[in-house]
């Protein structure tokens, strides 16, 4: 894996600036465990907050080690100079800062955004050299794909840790407006600034588990769709009751579970939230409607089911007998996927793919 480390000098030029760099801290995260069990010391950057055209997310952080190297980026390019700077700065003293960057009028590639946005970046010691039983819990949840949110403190520069999936989330039992606003920021995978019950400003880093996207019928598109869906990190999870098609269905790629079984023996007593997606792709009416009950029943994010027009308003007719509304059955996506001409199965499973990112993303 590339993990984006480089020499970078002070100013970078139009260019330079153009890369294209990792960004998120579960990309780089190999990279920053062998540097801690290296204990080789290095600060870490991060977007907390961003004001218009900013080039990079919240979230988005970049590490500085003390060989002048870095791993990441929080900007366009733009900063990182600056930024690597006040990096070291932090090696040295040991003290975290806080520093806001937006368009210099002087000259935009020295120390500003040339695409007129701001962002807030906050440069600390990483965790790991500060607080280690933090960082092994997190460290922990990143390698075991467990959901994790990390808290840290804009003033003290204290950590804390939440587990959403975990009754003892290490939360003072007092602090019920921040744990809210946890519960909200990852249910939504919002990574940002909040306030805790203290009035204290803190920042929020969501770390989900990856994204299950559940592939109901093993068909030549799912083939295509699991592929696809690796490439975008979900775990795919394939479910088919027909032994012919899971162990006839040749996957380029394997599924992370392929699962000869009827949707009801495998969802019935899973908790399926907002990190979820499903796809309907058996053509069998006894199969899909078995899978569409339990989904219309939850959380999950997404639900799309293959058919035409005709096929979609028969299974509509079969779900209102079943007692859904038209606001639950209005969840389902179809046509499913993005209006893309599809034809082959390959360009079909694009278009979920498409869809399933849109989603994910935006909405």
């Amino acid at each position: 894996m590339d993990f984006s480390v480089f020499k970078l000098p002070l100013f970078q030029n139009q260019a330079q600036s153009k890369l294209t760099f990792k960004r998120r801290m579960k990309e780089i995260f190999p990279l920053l465990k062998q540097k801690v069990i290296d204990n080789q010391c290095f600060a870490l950057a991060t977007v907390t907050a961003t004001w218009g055209a900013s080039p990079r997310p919240a979230g988005s952080v970049m590490a500085i080690f003390a060989d002048k190297t870095i791993a990441g980026s929080v900007s366009g390019g733009c900063i990182e100079g600056e930024v690597m700077r006040l990096g070291l700065e932090v090696l040295q003293t040991g003290q975290p800062i806080q520093k806001t960057f937006g368009i210099s009028d002087d000259d935009a590639w020295t120390v500003g955004l040339s695409c007129g946005g701001k962002v807030s970046i906050w440069i600390e010691k990483f965790i790991a050299f500060e607080d280690k039983n933090h960082w092994n819990q997190l460290s922990d949840a990143l390698e075991n794909d467990k959901s994790v949110v990390l808290i840290t403190h804009l003033v003290t520069g204290k950590h804390q840790i939440w587990f959403p999936d975990a009754e003892n989330r290490v939360l003072q039992a007092s602090d019920k407006q921040l744990e809210q606003v946890l519960t909200q920021k990852y249910h939504s995978n919002q990574t940002g600034i909040a306030t805790a019950s203290s009035g204290e400003t803190v920042f929020i880093r969501v770390f989900p588990k990856k994204p299950r996207l559940f592939i109901v019928g093993a068909a030549h598109i799912t083939v295509d769709l699991v592929r696809f869906a690796k490439d975008f990190d979900f775990k795919t999870i394939v479910i088919d009751p027909r032994g012919i098609f899971t162990k006839r269905t040749r996957f380029e790629i394997a599924p992370d579970e392929l699962l000869e079984a009827w949707p009801a023996e495998v969802l019935a007593d899973m908790v399926l939230d907002r990190h979820d997606y499903a796809v309907i792709l058996s053509h069998d009416p006894k199969i899909d409607d078995q899978a569409l009950e339990l989904f219309l029943n939850s959380d999950i994010k997404y639900i799309g089911a293959l058919g035409s027009s005709k096929t979609h308003q028969k299974r509509v007719a079969r779900l209102t007998e079943m007692g859904f509304d038209a606001t639950q059955i209005a969840r389902i996506h179809s046509p499913i996927g993005l209006s893309i001409s599809a034809r082959t199965a390959q360009e079909i499973a694009l278009s979920i793919i498409a869809q399933l990112i849109q989603i994910k993303n935006v909405l």
